[in-house]
């Protein structure tokens, strides 16, 4: 069989559009006997650099042929070959239904996480190869999260892109956060049975919600709230379970040692703030973290 790699990378055809390493089989086109080894017959197959998209047509001369042989070291030929010949890559048209099923499916594969496709550009008919296709997406915009971005889309024959597309896609960012279960006033006290968490569609608002349960249970509410909306963190008020003065049990951990020791506080603190506390009689003055009434760990 004519050896393929050398004679590709000289064939060139005369195409705007094409793409590397796709297979034309020239079939009888090539006729070089027994001169090159292990061609099989009188018939050869030839992987040329370029190749028309599929259900497109490119020319490839008799010159080139020969040009490519010699470079491949053949020489000493014998040839019948036309001065021109047409190559046609077979295809078929695939409608627009069915290749955008397939790109949001690429699409949804690269998307961030938290972040959904709510929609895609129309991308219209396309002439695909009769063998079959894949489509592979590239996630090009980052981490910070635009409503609108564009998507590099290819499609490919073989694992080779014949085409590729910038498709224009719509998202959406949704997050499981807490939401509140029924209407709060002001001042209530929130309870675990206060919220459910449940994703919603953040929209750019997500340094601004509570994320976690430990972020709303036990905090005061500065504002009304009505049932299915998300908690706010800024209008959430920690209720200070240690008071200025009071005697605290400040633990440290390191490995496997644990170490507690009796404090004063010098602040009030919620759960989860950062107050200053001494500690013993050595008026040492540590940041530690409020972690329950009378209890807390050093901060680090």
């Amino acid at each position: 069989m004519l050896s393929r790699a050398p004679i590709a990378a000289a064939a060139v055809l005369f195409a705007l559009t094409a793409v590397s390493s796709a297979r034309a089989d020239l079939g009888p086109v090539i006729r070089v006997g027994d001169v090159v080894p292990r061609c099989s017959g009188d018939v050869c197959e030839v992987e040329v650099a370029t190749s028309p998209l599929p259900g497109r047509s490119a020319l490839i001369t008799e010159s080139q042929v020969i040009s490519a042989l010699a470079s491949a070291g053949f020489d000493d030929h014998t040839l019948r070959i036309p001065a021109r010949k047409r190559l046609k890559r077979p295809g078929r048209k695939a409608e627009a239904a069915e290749v955008e099923k397939r790109v949001k499916e690429a699409i949804n594969e690269v998307l961030p996480a938290g972040v959904v496709l709510e929609g895609i550009g129309r991308v219209g008919n396309i002439e695909v190869p009769k063998s079959g296709y894949e489509v592979s997406a590239r996630w090009t915009a980052g981490a910070i999260f635009h409503r609108r971005t564009t998507v590099p889309v290819d499609l490919l024959d073989e694992g080779t892109a014949f085409r590729s597309i910038p498709v224009s896609v719509q998202l959406v960012q949704k997050m499981h956060v807490p939401v509140a279960l029924r209407d709060l006033p002001v001042g209530h006290v929130l309870t675990r049975r206060d919220f459910a968490m449940q994703p919603i569609t953040v929209e750019g608002r997500g340094d601004e919600l509570a994320k976690e349960p430990k972020e709303v249970v036990g905090k005061r509410l500065q504002q009304q709230m009505r049932g299915g909306e998300p908690f706010v963190a800024r209008h959430l008020e920690g209720i200070p379970v240690v008071l200025r003065g009071e005697r605290v049990t400040v633990i440290s951990q390191v490995g496997g040692v644990r170490i507690s020791a009796s404090a004063v506080a010098r602040q009030d603190g919620a759960v989860g703030e950062r107050i200053l506390a001494i500690v013993g009689s050595s008026s040492k003055r540590l940041w530690v973290e409020v972690a329950a009434p009378g209890v807390a760990v050093v901060a680090p």
